[in-house]
């Protein structure tokens, strides 16, 4: 079990625990903000003395532009912004600022960069964003159970979460995401065996479950990739500090969740963190919320995820945080720790940390591939993965 320095499935997890940044603007820093679009529920947080935190709304802040000429005005990009809150805050269209500033990659923009911000004449409506539709006709009519639990327990995703997340995607796809793309945020507890590579790399026999087919084929390419935000030994508190990126793949001052963005570009993020982050509940609730916004205001739909293990104590402290961060931001929870319940030794090997491989079977037609923690691991990530693509393309 490895251990490390602090540092579009959301897993925040951990392999060995060893204790103990701006958002919205790539590729670097992190800090707590809220969306300017209200319609998009990011709550900033304010600690106190409590088990919890109180949450508010509090706009990112819009410095004053710098005027050059009666029709040109120079934005000097601040933390927090974006292209589409920069475009909104002016009132003119995305496309319009992107082709004027020459824009390549809409997901690079960094603190600092001055943008020439088109005058209202010049701008065009603003794009109407298309989806993919999902082939409904493939749709299982029956809830999906898996030892005992239908699809609504494994995956939290009421219809206010619903409404949220299609307006997440509907901005990643008017910047530029690729909708056949999610990435990883997470420990080795999704790297140590790999988290869903079985469906791209090897054999697997879906059995009743054959109505996840066209996920596998439609995210094809993204399955068997550990990407730049995933570690052994990952702390929630180090995914936005530029100094745990690789520098071998990633550019000078970028967060390592920043790189993968631009490295991966894409539309879902599995988040599965928190076993690393061992009794410091305020400081992994503050991180992973800034992960989360992170995530939000790039057009990245956060799945984030609750873990099997205990190993801060019956307590399970973090994911009852993981738990209420999904409400608050809206945002879909892959409840992990619920299937877990439904395995022997919670699906874990004897460290009671890394999810167990023993006996594993990836035919799901032979009942004991419901009995270990791997392949029970990879059908309800699958499981989820299908449902949040569903949700943003019925």
């Amino acid at each position: 079990m490895g251990v490390s320095l602090p540092i579009i499935f959301i897993l925040l997890a951990g392999c060995t625990p060893t204790g103990t940044g701006e958002t919205a603007v790539l590729p670097t820093g992190a800090a707590t903000a809220v969306s300017k679009d209200e319609s998009l529920l990011l709550p900033a947080t304010e600690e106190h003395d409590g088990e919890m935190p109180v949450f508010h709304n509090t706009p990112i802040p819009i410095p004053p532009p710098l005027v050059l000429e009666p029709t040109r005005t120079i934005h000097t990009v601040q933390a927090g912004e974006t292209l589409y809150r920069i475009a909104l805050t002016y009132e003119v269209s995305l496309e319009a600022l992107i082709e004027l500033n020459e824009i390549s990659n809409p997901t690079l923009l960094l603190i600092g960069d001055e943008l020439t911000i088109p005058p209202p004449s010049e701008s065009e409506e603003t794009a109407v964003v298309t989806t993919t539709p999902y082939p409904t006709s493939l749709i299982s009519p029956s809830i999906t159970l898996v030892n005992g639990l239908s699809v609504e327990n494994i995956l939290i995703m009421p219809d206010e979460v619903k409404i949220n997340i299609n307006k997440i995607y509907d901005y990643g796809q008017s910047i530029g995401h690729n909708p056949h793309a999610f990435s990883k945020v997470g420990d080795s507890t999704i790297m140590n065996p790999g988290l869903l590579v079985q469906f791209e790399n090897g054999n697997y026999n879906l059995g009743d479950y054959s109505y996840l087919r066209p996920t596998i084929e439609y995210f094809d390419g993204s399955f068997d990739r550990y990407g730049a935000s995933t570690r052994i030994g990952l702390h929630a508190w180090t995914v936005l500090d530029p100094l745990w990126a690789d520098k071998q793949t990633c550019i000078s001052d970028e967060n390592m969740l920043a790189c993968e963005l631009h490295l991966h570009n894409p539309s879902y993020l599995f988040i599965r963190l928190g076993t690393n982050d061992k009794d410091i509940p305020d400081t992994f609730n503050r991180h992973v919320r800034e992960i989360v916004s992170f995530a939000i205001q790039n057009g990245v739909i956060p799945i984030l995820s609750s873990k099997a293990d205990r190993f801060e104590g019956e307590s399970n402290i973090n994911n009852k945080i993981l738990r209420q961060i999904a409400i608050d931001y809206k945002i879909p929870l892959w409840d992990y720790d619920r299937v877990a319940a439904t395995l022997p030794n919670r699906g874990l090997f004897s460290d009671g940390i890394h999810i167990a491989t023993d006996g594993v079977t990836y035919d799901y037609n032979d009942p004991q591939a419901l009995q270990v923690g791997q392949s029970t691991h990879d059908l309800t990530a699958l499981i989820a993965l299908d449902a949040v693509w569903r949700a943003v393309n019925e």
